[in-house]
């Protein structure tokens, strides 16, 4: 089959295509996906942002166990990615913001 046939054959079979990688990859279905994205209200489970149109929340899952956790807008499923799911460097991650931004305030209140 050439290229060009290969991508009109994707094309007007999308959803079939992820149906069945939604199960080979996560072991879900289409209809348990929507389901999951009915639950959390269409929105990323760590933001609460709305999903972006046309584009798909991921599906977020342990990489120790396969399960799965939740549904994530890119940013947040990135973000889990860099962190290599580890709590305690999320947590170095916040104290690091939280006290560089009171010593912003406090510089920002001293020039004042």
């Amino acid at each position: 089959m050439s290229r060009l046939r290969k991508i009109s054959y994707y094309n007007k079979n999308k959803a079939r295509y992820r149906d069945r990688m939604l199960r080979n990859i996560h072991g879900i279905t289409e209809l348990e996906y929507q389901a999951m994205l009915h639950g959390q209200g269409y929105r990323c489970a760590i933001c609460d942002k709305p999903a972006e149109v046309g584009k798909n929340l991921a599906v977020d899952h342990c990489h120790l166990t396969g399960f799965i956790r939740g549904l994530l807008c890119t940013n947040c499923n990135q973000a889990l990615g860099h962190f290599r799911d580890s709590t305690e460097s999320l947590h170095k991650a916040i104290t690091y913001i939280e006290t560089n931004r009171s010593m912003v305030i406090k510089l920002i209140e001293g020039i004042k």
